[in-house]
């Protein structure tokens, strides 16, 4: 399958997720959710649709619920959206490429802090 067919396809299967939770889902949880990225499988039978959530643990377990529940219902109104001969089948993982950057940015701040990082302190 053509790279950029997948490309393409990702970026229309991300604009639509979007779409449908921005107009269609009324649920106060999925409010602070955003989709980061549509990672889609080279025969285009399965994605893994990436959200990252604004709030605590709390909020981001309590949009995991609302993304399980709902999963079927944005899956419906995608279809009705785009023109593809199969949709495929969606995944929604929380992306945790946030928490990573935090993660290395305190790591990088305690080596600063204890001065260069090649002698202990």
């Amino acid at each position: 399958m053509d790279s950029k067919r997948v490309r393409r396809v990702a970026n229309l299967i991300q604009k639509g997720i979007s779409e449908v939770i921005q107009r269609d889902i009324r649920d106060p949880r999925m409010r602070r959710l955003t989709i980061t990225r549509v990672k889609l499988t080279a025969d285009l039978k399965s994605a893994r649709i990436f959200y990252s959530v604004l709030g605590d643990q709390k909020q981001r377990d309590q949009t995991q619920l609302a993304m399980e529940r709902s999963s079927s219902y944005i899956r419906g109104r995608l279809a009705e959206k785009m023109v593809i001969r199969y949709l495929p089948k969606l995944t929604f993982m929380p992306d945790e490429t946030l928490d990573y950057v935090d993660r290395i940015e305190h790591l990088l701040a305690q080596i600063k802090e204890n001065g260069d990082g090649l002698t202990p302190p």
